[in-house]
């Protein structure tokens, strides 16, 4: 639910925009994903991404080329004709996502952008979200620490309807956390010992749980600063493990 502004006053790029003779300039740079997809059952792909074209102001000229590059970012492609009633879970949600950020959005507003996603679809979804956010301002709600830590440059926990921090993901890390998590994802035949013991070299005293897909570390507080993070990078030729570890960490040391 969209609620009217009670009180205050919001500034992008040098105006107000809840006065009224700038707020239909503005919304022609926004773009909102709910946290429920609201699509038309009997549309496809392609006519729900025409028709938000339309509404944002575009030419029939530019229409085709702006749905093109939309359904190639969010990899649509083999299933741009098929209809929203038909679509899965995680493909309406992109589809929703798609939506918000289709005909030159500046300003996106995404409220638990991966909600009802299996993890896989989840990962997809932040690595396509991060490829976005390039030039434009995403404001996103979420409940997975992860996920914030993955996608927010800087990060606000709200309690009760008031912000009780906010920060860079590595900020509130040193002055909330207790540990640092760092998941691996392995292949079936990896050997757990080595990948223990290749990161117990570089960050000893953590605490470890081996599962069947992954292994789980916990690194305390104490032993994570900035510049020790670093020694956590692993090295690309490293077959046994998935990329994940690397990116998580980067985001966390980066604040991406």
């Amino acid at each position: 639910r969209l609620y009217e502004a009670t009180q205050g006053t919001a500034f992008y790029d040098g105006y107000d925009i809840l006065d009224s003779d700038n707020m239909d300039k503005f919304r022609t740079i926004l773009g909102i994903c709910p946290q429920h997809d609201v699509l038309f059952d009997d549309l496809t792909i392609r006519e729900h991404l025409e028709m938000f074209c339309i509404f944002k102001g575009y030419t029939s000229d530019d229409i085709n080329s702006e749905i093109n590059k939309t359904i190639h970012d969010f990899e649509l492609d083999s299933i741009q004709n098929i209809t929203a009633k038909n679509l899965s879970a995680g493909q309406r949600r992109k589809l929703s996502i798609a939506i918000s950020l289709i005909g030159g959005s500046k300003v996106i507003f995404l409220d638990e952008p991966s909600s009802g996603m299996d993890i896989t679809s989840r990962r997809n979804l932040w690595d396509i979200l991060k490829r976005q956010s390039e030039q434009k301002i995403i404001i996103l709600t979420t409940h997975y620490m992860e996920e914030a830590s993955v996608l927010g440059k800087r990060i606000g926990i709200i309690n009760a309807g008031r912000m009780k921090c906010i920060g860079t993901p590595l900020f509130l890390i040193e002055r909330f956390g207790k540990f640092m998590s760092l998941n691996i994802t392995k292949e079936s035949d990896a050997e757990n010992e080595s990948i223990v013991n290749f990161i117990r070299e570089r960050a000893p005293n953590l605490e470890c749980e081996i599962l069947s897909e992954e292994i789980m570390f916990r690194i305390p507080k104490e032993n994570y600063s900035a510049s020790y993070g670093d020694n956590l990078l692993l090295s690309e030729n490293t077959s046994q493990t998935s990329s994940k570890e690397n990116q998580n960490h980067e985001a966390l040391k980066n604040g991406i």
